[in-house]
């Protein structure tokens, strides 16, 4: 009697069917880790624009008014893959701040930065929109 060679179906299924399984972990994995290498961007460019302000402050004796005043002084380039929601110079309270608040082109969530209140700090808020 000759023999046989070669898989049955219950074993082509059941390697389809782990393979499946797999890529699903996989893309779910992967959709995290986007995710947070998002915020880390964004995360990134608000330190940075502290750091922008910080001497901007130290040269002008004053904060900027508006993300251009950075731009456009030679103090801060902006990130092609993040958009400002916000910035704004809060003069309630003891001391004026500059509040921003900006999220990843490809990202809903986000970040939010005082300076100098929080220092580099930033706070996760979820939005609705990448701030346009």
């Amino acid at each position: 009697m000759p023999t046989r060679t070669g898989f049955t179906l219950v074993e082509l299924m059941l390697v389809t069917v782990i393979i499946g399984i797999l890529a699903t972990v996989a893309v779910a994995e992967y959709s995290s880790v986007r995710d947070k290498s998002m915020l880390a961007v964004v995360h990134t460019e608000l330190r940075q624009t502290m750091t922008d302000i910080e001497r901007y402050q130290a040269v002008t004796g004053t904060l900027p008014a508006t993300l251009d005043d950075l731009v456009n002084g030679g103090y801060h380039v902006k990130s092609k893959n993040v958009n400002y929601c916000t910035f704004e110079v809060q003069t309630g309270g003891p001391e004026p701040y500059v509040e921003m608040e900006a999220a990843h082109k490809s990202s809903t969530t986000h970040l939010e930065a005082r300076y100098p209140l929080w220092g580099v700090k930033t706070q996760q808020i979820s939005g609705t929109n990448d701030c346009g």
